[in-house]
């Protein structure tokens, strides 16, 4: 392994990957409870793949991470996020999603952040000098889907709003993001009537004050029975803060559409993170969380020293290998 983890052969990239994946379905499936859908909308998908908990969803979960991490990578690289091109992102992402998505063999976590990062590719491509109505639009469909698979991501769709005025965009541009947003709840909510289930607004009430009322406390993370996890996460957050820092350096050095899409998926981080003062860490958080990770986290090893770059990735290999298997 190089000194630089950024150059790393694209096979040591996959071979790393490929393990953390194996890990992944060979030890943990099964070793949690599956999650039940919370609304109508991921019952369905999860009926098409057999019901959470089975073996197959749990493969097509793995197959999900596969290409959830593809598209981490491709943002860094096709859009220049960082000064330095890598498929990194890939094993940043896996590291932070597959630990506990896997172990329930849930679809719908994945599903969820495969949303979250299409649509933010299409927000990045909306950055130009023209009026540019499209990919606003499809961008935030996409998200807007996710609180109707998840209610406890609002946040996360409601942070990236944000993202119109930091990306400059016109009050038109800004009507057509909105649309986009809402369409999938209104399509669901005619969907669901249709159907005889209750609507999107009394769902989005029951799930979040359920949830919102769970018991958890962000330190029951690091009691002996989550202690793993717990060191991970807090490790990975580290990793953000140390990317924010080498943000705030670069300064006018990076140019502007890198600092901008940073900034974008540290807000999907922080959007992530605000979702444990409702619930404790779901497959739901690691994959939603995991998209804004790998992206900013690229800037860690892409800008400080080598050795200390490669030490924190020999540590966050270690620490995940650990979530997984203990």
């Amino acid at each position: 392994m190089k000194t630089d983890i950024l150059k790393q052969p694209a096979a040591i990239i996959l071979l790393t990957e490929g393990a953390l994946l194996l890990t992944g379905v060979l030890f943990t499936l099964g070793e949690r409870e599956a999650i039940a859908a919370a609304t109508p909308t991921a019952e369905v998908i999860e009926g098409i793949f057999g019901g959470a908990g089975t073996l197959f969803g749990a493969l097509f979960a793995t197959l999900l991470i596969i290409v959830n991490s593809l598209l981490a990578a491709r943002i860094v690289t096709r859009y220049s996020a960082s000064v330095v091109r890598s498929f990194v992102p890939m094993v940043l992402y896996t590291i932070a999603a597959c630990a506990t998505t896997i172990q329930t063999g849930s679809v719908i976590p994945q599903l969820a952040a495969t949303f979250l990062l299409a649509g933010s590719s299409r927000l990045i491509r909306s950055f130009k000098r023209t009026l540019i109505f499209a990919p606003l639009f499809e961008g935030f469909f996409f998200i807007g889907i996710i609180p109707l698979l998840h209610p406890n991501a609002l946040p996360i769709v409601l942070l990236s709003l944000l993202m119109m005025p930091i990306y400059e965009r016109t009050p038109r541009e800004w009507l057509a993001g909105l649309a986009g947003v809402l369409l999938p709840t209104v399509l669901c909510t005619w969907l669901w009537w249709l159907f005889a289930e209750q609507d999107v607004a009394t769902t989005l009430n029951e799930n979040l004050f359920a949830l919102s009322n769970s018991g958890f406390q962000i330190a029951d993370l690091f009691t002996i029975d989550r202690l793993s996890e717990g060191i991970l996460l807090a490790f990975m957050a580290q990793i953000i803060l140390c990317s924010l820092v080498s943000l705030v350096v670069a300064g006018s050095s990076m140019r502007t559409r890198p600092k901008k899409i940073n900034l974008h998926f540290t807000l999907i981080a922080l959007g992530a993170l605000t979702m444990l003062f409702f619930e404790s860490p779901t497959p739901y958080f690691y994959a939603l969380f995991a998209s804004g990770f790998a992206v900013i986290a690229h800037l860690f090893f892409a800008r400080w020293p080598h050795i200390v770059t490669l030490i924190g990735y020999l540590l966050l290999l270690t620490l995940a290998f650990g979530a997984m298997l203990f």
